[in-house]
């Protein structure tokens, strides 16, 4: 079977309604101010995402997906524009803070499930009952205790938005003037290439995994330390750009990253663990910049800012990856991957775009 396809394929159907969904949610929520954007954003994923395991069909999963993704999308916007809004002047750190506690909860969660779901599975070795995906259901518990909680204490306060003035320039739709559009594609250009190897690397680094032998624990454990490595890169990231400047660190990201990533593919054991987070680590150090510069670019619209940096990004990353599945499966997806690694050096042209006025 065609599995780098078939994965392509869920990626960006996945992504349609989890991150492209986030544009119409983030001009919805600049206009609307309600806790239900959060408590929906954290009941449905919770609930489909663990009924996954337990789907009779490939169109149910798919189907399961596009609700979650939809969850997510009603989320994301309003929550990290609330994060940055919060934080007065450091607001590039306190961006870092949220996004990593959503990153190492995407790195240990697919973790602990394996490992449960594999306890499982020995447990039913004994009575000569293989049923370990019917318990993943389970796992949408925490999710709707979350949200009973976010729904009893958490009331999204007004954000602030700036005025638009004269010194500001031609202006653009709401206000925000010619210069800021082209300086917030540039931005939107890095983000997007950045994506497209953080996805690409998570997915098909470990179909690779597995083809070489990997078991499942081991190989998530290596997928959910890369996110952990990336989690802290961003919350490093979010600390230095308070101190250098967010363009430093863009920069920075992006020439380092690439190198040190390529040399984790083609390097072993050890070495190659070491290279892959330490890569991810810095590639990952510039994703609070790429949101709060994007934020500070549309000062009136601080969700549609975000989701253009967070699901538009992620969304047309996502969606590249089925040409990329397609391609791994007619050539070496050893190349392919190294390709994704080396990526990120295309991304740095774009932030010729991203200018200071």
């Amino acid at each position: 079977m065609f599995y780098n396809t078939i994965a392509g394929r869920l990626i960006a159907i996945s992504t349609v309604f989890n991150s492209l969904s986030q544009l119409a949610f983030g001009w919805i929520s600049d206009r609307f101010r309600s806790v239900h954007f959060l408590t929906v954003g954290i009941l449905l994923p919770s609930v489909c995402i663990s009924l996954l395991g337990v789907a009779p069909s490939i169109l149910v999963v798919v189907l399961l997906l596009s609700v979650s993704g939809i969850g997510i999308a009603s989320f994301h916007p309003q929550a990290t524009a609330q994060a940055a809004n919060i934080a007065g002047q450091k607001k590039n750190a306190n961006v870092s803070i949220f996004i990593t506690g959503g990153n190492i909860g995407q790195a240990i969660g697919p973790f602990l499930i394996i490992i449960m779901l594999q306890s499982v599975t020995l447990d039913n070795t004994i009575t000569g009952k293989n049923t370990s995906l019917t318990y993943l259901p389970v796992c949408m518990i925490p999710g709707i205790i979350s949200t009973l909680f976010t729904n009893k204490f958490l009331r999204p306060d007004p954000i602030e938005v700036t005025e638009p003035t004269e010194s500001r320039g031609k202006s653009g739709p709401n206000g925000n003037s010619h210069f800021e559009i082209v300086s917030l594609i540039g931005l939107y250009m890095v983000a997007m290439l950045r994506t497209v190897t953080t996805i690409g690397l998570v997915n098909y680094l470990s179909l690779q995994l597995d083809s070489v032998g990997y078991g499942d624990i081991r190989r998530s454990g290596i997928l959910a330390s890369f996110i952990f490595a990336g989690s802290m890169g961003i919350l490093f990231g979010g600390r230095m750009a308070e101190k250098t400047g967010g363009k430093v660190i863009l920069c920075v990201s992006l020439v380092t990253a690439a190198p040190v990533l390529y040399l984790s593919l083609n390097s072993n054991n050890l070495l190659f663990i070491v290279f892959l987070l330490f890569g991810n680590f810095i590639l990952s150090s510039s994703v609070p910049v790429n949101i709060v510069m994007g934020q500070q670019m549309l000062p009136n619209n601080q969700n549609l800012a975000t989701s253009f940096m967070m699901g538009g990004a992620w969304g047309v990353a996502g969606l590249l990856n089925y040409p990329i599945g397609m391609l791994a499966d007619h050539f070496d997806r050893e190349y392919i991957l190294s390709a994704l690694a080396l990526l990120p050096f295309l991304s740095v042209f774009f932030l010729i775009l991203v200018r200071k006025k």
